[in-house]
């Protein structure tokens, strides 16, 4: 009698993980259903998920000079897992956004020409790392005292609003401000009046464009009165110093505040005065010569 083979499979579920592929291998031709057959069972299990962990190189904050500086980073995770690497600040760059297993990613610090210390965060594959930088410290330029003498002033008694001299500007705030171009120390000057019995505050707001300046001093006028004064530097809106006092009565002459913080930078000068007329009379107070330096 021939010899032949004959093959059959079945696939038998274990469980929800495990699959038998069963052969029935080569031999004679089968002679009934009982005859033994030698099966050879092969038995495959599903491959389990990743878990994606992530290890991320280096300090957990990062402390720079005010020249700049670079680094590496290291993420060590699993092939396949995918991570992101993000920052919050212009002066930070990194040389990828995202990556996919272990991978090496360059962060750049740059220089910090601010003149102030400053701060941001970068964030790797869920790691949060701080980054702290200096700032260069740059030697000031000799400043160059400016005296504010509205010497651009032509008008007697004309409305002042805004006067610009050498690069300020002085802004009256509060109370109507007049030029006098007929006294002044020298003239001419700026003004505005209280009438008698009544007490008036007038405000003006020195400013450079934005740019940082220092006051040294102003003269300030009153015909007949004490001059009660508020003077305030601030810088980026807060407040950098404040005079506040009372000059005895000028009798119509002029006197000089001086700042004793003279070597303090601010944006904006804010001079105020407080004008109480006499009952009799109405009274004229104002300023002239200011004296600033950038």
């Amino acid at each position: 009698m021939p010899t032949w083979s004959t093959v059959f499979h079945k696939t038998l579920v274990v469980s929800p993980l495990v699959l038998l592929t069963a052969a029935c291998g080569s031999g004679s031709a089968p002679t009934s259903p009982s005859q033994d057959r030698t099966l050879t069972a092969v038995v495959e299990k599903s491959r389990a998920p990743i878990v994606c962990t992530y290890a991320v190189s280096g300090p957990a904050s990062l402390d720079v000079p005010a020249s700049g500086a670079s680094t590496h980073i290291t993420v060590t995770a699993p092939s396949g897992c995918r991570w992101t690497a993000t920052d919050n600040a212009s002066w930070i760059h990194l040389s990828i956004g995202s990556g996919s297993g272990t991978n090496t990613l360059k962060v750049t610090i740059d220089a910090n020409k601010t003149g102030a210390p400053r701060t941001g965060v970068v964030s790797i594959a869920q790691t949060t790392i701080a980054v702290t930088q200096t700032a260069i410290v740059v030697d000031p330029l000799p400043l160059a005292t400016t005296q504010i003498s509205f010497s651009g002033l032509k008008t007697n008694n004309a409305p002042v609003t805004t006067y610009t001299e050498s690069g300020f500007t002085v802004a009256t705030a509060s109370a109507s401000w007049v030029a006098w171009t007929t006294y002044g120390h020298p003239a001419p000057f700026i003004t505005f009046f209280a009438a008698g019995g009544s007490s008036v505050t007038g405000e003006v707001r020195v400013t450079a464009g934005g740019a940082a300046f220092v006051f040294k001093s102003v003269d300030l006028y009153s015909s007949t009165t004490r001059i009660p004064y508020r003077i305030t530097g601030s810088r980026r809106g807060a407040v950098a110093f404040t005079l506040s006092d009372t000059l005895p009565n000028t009798f119509g002459d002029f006197a000089t505040v001086s700042n004793a913080n003279a070597a303090t930078s601010i944006d904006t000068l804010t001079i105020a005065l407080t004008n109480a007329a006499a009952p009799c009379c109405r009274n004229p107070m104002g300023l002239d010569t200011i004296v600033v330096a950038k």
